[in-house]
């Protein structure tokens, strides 16, 4: 017998990932994004990201503007992790200039969160 039991008698947890969609990105988190499998969208103001929003949400991903109303990528990083996130959080743009830039600054403001930039094309 294996030491992780009977695979007969195994449950299957199914699992649907939540992503948190900050601000206007209803056209992105459809259409552009591309995200692939199923998935669990939340909308959010970013003024409304709280402890309390991400305990009853649980998302697995957080994706904004790279530049929202009132906010950057950095701004919402740095809530999120004084928030207590520890997931990914994607920023989307079209192409910068130099996006290693960013990265490294968010990165640095807060280490906790895995951070990385989505590129769209605005074809």
């Amino acid at each position: 017998m294996s030491p992780y039991g009977n695979p007969a008698t195994a449950k299957v947890i199914s699992f649907t990932p939540t992503i948190l969609f900050v601000d206007d990105m209803t056209n992105l988190s459809q259409e552009r994004l591309e995200l692939g499998g199923q998935h669990v969208p939340v909308h959010a103001a970013f003024r409304d990201i709280s402890p309390h929003l991400l305990s009853e949400v649980q998302p697995d991903t957080v994706v904004s503007p790279l530049c929202g109303p009132g906010f950057d990528a950095a701004d919402l990083a740095s809530l999120l992790q004084e928030a207590g996130f520890r997931g990914r959080y994607r920023a989307v743009t079209r192409a910068i200039p130099k996006p290693w830039v960013v990265l490294r600054e968010v990165r640095s403001l807060a280490p906790e969160l895995n951070f990385d930039i989505w590129v769209v094309d605005h074809a």
